[in-house]
This record gives C-alpha cells, structure tokens and sequence, in this order.
C-alpha cells in the first residue's frame, strides 16, 4: 500500500510541474488561448502520460546499461530521452513554433523533469531504476 501511495504522490507531483511548465509555454508562445489552465492540465497530463509510456518503453535499457556505467545511466538515457518528449510536446502544443522558437522551453521542460524526480530520489528510489520519464 506505502508504495502505491509513494507512486501516486510522485505522479501528482510530475503532474503538477509538467502542468505548470505547459502553462508556461501556452503564456508565451500561445497568449491568445482563451482557457490557458484547462489547456495546460490537458497537456501536462498528454507530458504525463507520454512519460509513463515511454519510460516503460526505455525501462529495459536504462537497467540494462546501469550495470556498466552505474549513476551515469540516468543521465545518459534520460537526457536524450527527455528533449525528444518535449520536443514532440512543442510541436503538439505549438506547431508553427516548433523547435527553433521553443527551444529554451524544451531545454526548461527537461531540466522541470529532472527537477520533479527529486521528490523520488528522497523516497528512497533508485535513480536509474524507475520506469518513467
């Protein structure tokens, strides 16, 4: 049951900064959406969900690596990993905008997931070993 509880508690938390980030994006690169917060929710859930799917995807060879270079797995897989997720999100999210215009705000998004891990890290979780992103 504690672990059910940990894994929610750290979906809530990557959803509310994912949400919070999209937010951010929709303000400056989308200021004309009429329901900014509706919209962002909507996408933080989409970056949620997107993070769930794939890290399950990339599950396999995050351990599979992580025998051979230890820590340094985490940030090898997830970097790349990452920009690719909020690189798709830019161009869901922004279209005509997308990657030049959004850069900053897909190199942001990656450092907010980065971020929003921390709260796992403090439960004791494994940093190469969790399958989401």
């Amino acid at each position: 049951m504690e672990f059910i509880v940990g894994i929610l508690f750290y979906a809530l938390i990557k959803l509310f900064a994912y949400t919070l980030w999209c937010k951010r994006g929709i303000v400056r690169y989308k200021p004309e959406h009429a329901n900014k917060n509706a919209n962002a929710w909507g996408f933080g859930l989409l970056r949620l969900l997107m993070g769930i799917g794939i890290g399950i995807v990339i599950y396999p060879l995050t351990i599979s690596i992580s025998g051979s270079i230890g820590l340094f797995a985490y940030p090898v897989v997830y970097i790349p990993t990452r920009i690719v997720e909020w690189a798709l999100m830019s161009l869901l999210m922004f279209r005509a905008n997308f990657l030049l215009q959004t850069r900053n705000w897909i190199y942001g998004g990656v450092v907010v997931s980065f971020i929003a891990d921390f709260p796992l890290v403090l439960m004791g979780g494994l940093l190469g070993g969790r399958p989401f992103c």
